[in-house]
């Protein structure tokens, strides 16, 4: 008994930390649908929260950070001195933005560094799952309403799960915010279909993939559904490394690219040409109305209305000529030259950078109602002038290093392998939004713990201070 109650007690302790991070996973997405409840939510409980389980995790695994574990520490603190010396010492504007990057830069980053070294790859697919089950549900919820037509509301939220404008919208999330979230779900569930046994599982993994692929194509995020496709691209060609040509391993290189490449390009096209194809369904659907019910030549009841089709869910070729339109693009240019204009013309920003509050008013400046400036990389030279974008760029350049030293390291499984790349397909996406990274929301969360998890799992355990 004793016994039993040890190994209770020692789990706990082991995974104390992981739970909360799993509770607050579950905050963020629940919470981030209704923002006249977040702030609240955010002030009384993720706060303290946040930065009392962060604190007392260091200090029982008595944590002597090495420089690659401090490196996003050194990030979010120098983004707080920008905010201090700009002239926000008490966070009067950039409390939410500093609370999402206390989350992201050490509270989730740490959540696999935190377990014993053993524990760790198993602890993260624990939140993986979670996270995976999150999005898989929301994704659903968006193909139901895209082949019903019918929007759907929720106690949580002042905005509907819709189709407008050619676009599938979950509640508050704009559909590059959407797309962004749902392609991390669906690189963890192909991180997950590699790395677990079992051909149920697999299938469920499987089926799961596809309704989130789908998702992802609705949102008519192109960005989203390359990386979508270049993920799936990317576990093929690993697949082909690990298991392929054994005795002419020269074979895995040539075949493992040209499969990546024909595969990203096949699933490219498929994932946009599948948005006809839901709308066709719907509209098929929506056409089978049953006539209505005749009792001496008059209708015993009034017919059932039809649900509306969702005549704006086309052909993502048609409506948004997605292979050729660069219109879009060059909006984003507009937005990227009035951040480079602002550090010119204030070059005290090279050296501290400039508060959130004051870089979401910058694109005004081209008549643009974006509160931020479409890339990650300008965004952090921006907040954290030279200084920030140097620490940013040495913790990618870490982030790559430890991942190319997982990836090839002779003992790592598929799963492993897709993974240690996981971080590097996300980064592309900071070409053209600040997510993930500056968001504040789950989706930059999940971002820095694949981080840490790929630089722990190649990496040693953190050391401890000698006493």
């Amino acid at each position: 008994m004793q016994t039993h109650a040890k190994n209770t007690s020692r789990w706990f302790l082991d995974h104390w930390y992981l739970l909360f991070i799993c509770l607050v996973l579950v905050m963020r997405v629940f919470f981030w649908f209704s923002p006249s409840h977040a702030e609240k939510i955010n002030m009384i409980y993720l706060w303290p929260m946040a930065i009392t389980a962060t604190s007392l995790v260091v200090v029982q695994r008595r944590m002597l950070l090495s420089f690659r574990f401090a490196l996003p520490g050194a990030m979010a603190l120098w983004l707080f001195v920008s905010c201090v010396v700009n002239g926000d010492p008490y966070l009067v504007y950039n409390r939410t933005f500093m609370l999402g990057i206390i989350l992201s830069f050490l509270s989730f980053f740490l959540v696999t560094p935190s377990l014993p070294p053993e524990k760790r790859e198993n602890g993260f697919r624990w939140l993986a799952s979670l996270y995976c089950l999150l999005m898989v549900g929301m994704a659903s919820l968006g193909l139901y309403v895209a082949l019903t037509g019918q929007s759907i509301r929720t106690p949580l939220s002042d905005e509907a799960i819709r189709i407008s404008i050619n676009r599938l919208f979950f509640l508050h999330y704009h559909p590059n915010e959407a797309g962004s979230a749902l392609v991390i779900a669906l690189y963890l569930l192909l991180y997950l279909f590699a790395s677990w046994c079992g051909v149920a599982k697999r299938l469920l993994l499987a089926l799961a993939g596809l309704v989130t692929a789908l998702a992802i194509a609705l949102t008519g995020s192109r960005t989203s559904v390359l990386l979508a496709a270049l993920g799936v691209g990317v576990l093929v060609f690993w697949a082909i490394y690990t298991h392929l040509f054994g005795k002419r391993k020269w074979l895995r290189w040539p075949v493992g690219l040209a499969a990546l490449a024909g595969v990203t390009v096949a699933l490219y096209l498929a994932l946009s040409f599948s948005v006809g194809f839901v709308a066709t369904l719907a509209q098929h659907s929506a056409a089978q109305v049953p006539p209505p019910a005749v009792t001496d030549g008059q209708p015993a009841e009034p017919a059932p209305q039809a649900a509306t089709p969702p005549q704006n869910v086309v052909r993502m070729d048609d409506s948004r000529v997605q292979m050729q339109d660069i219109g879009t693009f060059n909006m984003r240019v507009e937005i990227w030259q009035t951040g480079l204009d602002y550090m010119k013309a204030h070059p005290r920003a090279y050296l501290f950078g400039v508060p959130d509050n004051i870089v979401a008013r910058i694109p005004q400046a081209a008549g643009r109602q974006e509160m931020h400036m479409h890339n990650a990389y300008l965004e952090m030279f921006l907040l954290g002038g030279v200084p920030g974008i140097a620490l940013y760029a040495i913790f990618l350049l870490l982030l790559a290093y430890s991942g190319l030293t997982l990836a090839f390291r002779r003992t790592s499984g598929l799963g492993t392998r897709f993974l240690a790349f996981v971080p590097l397909l996300i980064a592309v996406n900071g070409i053209t939004e600040i997510y993930p990274l500056f968001s504040g929301n789950v989706m930059d969360m999940m971002y820095f713990a694949i981080a840490g998890t790929v630089l722990s799992l190649a990496g040693n355990s953190l050391p401890r201070i000698r006493r």
